[in-house]
C-alpha cells in the first residue's frame, strides 16, 4: 500500500492499530528530520514499545537477540538510505518474526519492495508547494502545544526566514512564541521583528567565511552592502578578542554568541592576530566608501589589502 500524502496515511493507522497493523511501515522523504518527526507520530498511533537502530547490521543484531520472555514489539530503523542489496535481508527479518518494522530514509530505493510488504509513505518526487504545505501543518501543530495560534501570513513569513528546514523551523517558531510570551496569537509581525531573513543568514554566514577562514563565495552585487556590514562586525569582534591577553575575557561583550563557537573565534583570534583584524576593519571602511560613491566592490582586492601573507581560497 502507497501513500503520498499524510491524511489518508494516518487514517490508515487509526483504523489498523493496534491489532491490524501492517509488518512494515516505511517513510521516505528528503529531510531526515521530517522523517523522525513522522516516524515519532506513527509510533504514538501504534502504542506499542520500540527499539531503535541506525543501521541494518545493527537491526539484525537486536531483532535476532529477541527471546520469547523479552520481545520487541516495534524495531525502527532511521537510516540515510536503503540498498537494493538489503532487500533480501529485511525479507527474511520480516518472515522471521512478528515484530513490526517502521523504516525511515532520505531515499526512495526500495519503493515497490516496501509497497508490497506493508505501508510505505514517500514523498518522492516532490514539489516546493506541497513540501511547504506540510511543513505549515506541522508548524501549526508546535504552536498548538505550546497553547498559540499561529497566523497564515505568519506562517509564511518563518517560510520565508527559517527555508525548509523542519528543525530550523521548529527552533526559530520556539524563539518567536519566547519572544510573544504570554500572547496567544503569533502574527507575521513577530516573525519579522525576531527572525532575520534567510537571505542575510546566509551573506551573514559567508562573511563569516570570509574574515575567520580566508574563503570567498559568490555575492550577488545587491547584496554587496549588507556583506560588508557583516564583515566588518566579524572584524571588529576579532579585533577585540585579539587585544586581550586571555580571550575568554572578551566573553561578556558577546552574550548572544554560543560558547562552542565562542572558543573557536577567540582561538582564532590568538592565531590571527590584532594587526589583521584591524587592517580589516579600516579596508573594509575604504571598501564601503568606494561601493557608495563608485558603486563597485572587489572582495578579492578587499582581502588583498588586509594581507599578503595569505593564499586566499575562492
Amino acid at each position: 500500500m502507497r501513500y503520498s500524502t499524510l491524511p489518508p496515511f494516518f487514517r490508515h493507522l487509526t483504523e489498523a492499530a493496534p491489532h491490524h497493523l501492517a509488518p512494515v511501515y516505511a517513510i521516505f522523504c528528503s529531510d531526515p528530520e521530517e522523517g523522525r518527526y513522522l516516524a515519532k507520530a506513527v509510533l504514538k498511533k501504534v502504542g506499542k514499545s520500540f527499539s531503535k537502530v541506525t543501521s541494518l547490521s545493527a537491526l539484525k543484531t537486536v531483532w535476532n537477540q529477541q527471546t520469547l520472555f523479552s520481545p520487541s514489539e516495534v524495531f525502527w530503523l532511521d537510516t540515510p538510505k536503503v540498498s537494493k542489496k538489503e532487500a533480501p535481508l529485511l525479507k527474511q527479518l520480516l518472515l522471521s518474526g512478528s515484530s513490526m518494522l517502521l523504516i525511515t530514509s532520505q531515499e526512495d530505493h526500495l519503493g515497490r519492495f516496501f509497497e508490497e510488504k506493508g505501508v510505505l509513505l514517500t514523498f518522492f518526487p516532490e514539489k516546493k508547494w506541497t513540501r511547504e504545505k506540510r511543513f505549515c501543518l506541522y508548524l501549526q501543530e508546535q504552536a498548538k502545544k505550546r497553547g498559540k495560534v499561529i497566523e497564515q501570513s505568519a506562517l509564511q513569513e518563518l517560510l520565508l526566514r527559517s527555508g525548509l528546514e523542519l528543525e530550523q523551523l521548529f527552533s526559530d517558531l520556539d524563539k518567536v512564541c519566547t519572544y510573544i510570551g504570554k500572547k496567544k496569537m503569533v502574527e507575521k509581525g513577530d516573525v519579522a521583528t525576531m527572525l532575520v531573513p534567510l537571505c542575510a543568514k546566509t551573506l551573514w554566514e559567508k562573511a563569516e567565511k570570509f574574515v575567520w577562514e580566508k574563503q570567498y563565495q559568490l555575492i550577488d552585487k545587491p547584496d554587496h552592502p549588507l556583506f560588508l556590514h557583516a564583515v566588518r562586525k566579524q572584524f571588529h569582534m576579532g579585533y577585540l578578542l585579539a587585544g586581550f591577553s586571555d580571550p575568554y575575557e572578551a566573553k561578556p561583550l558577546f552574550p548572544k554568541v554560543w560558547p562552542t563557537l565562542f572558543a573557536k573565534r577567540a582561538t582564532a583570534a590568538s592565531s590571527l592576530g590584532q594587526a589583521y583584524f584591524r587592517q580589516g576593519i579600516l579596508e573594509t571602511f575604504f571598501a564601503e566608501k568606494r561601493l557608495r560613491e563608485t558603486g563597485l566592490f572587489d572582495p578579492i582586492l578587499l582581502y588583498a589589502h588586509v594581507t599578503t601573507t595569505t593564499q586566499y581560497i575562492v
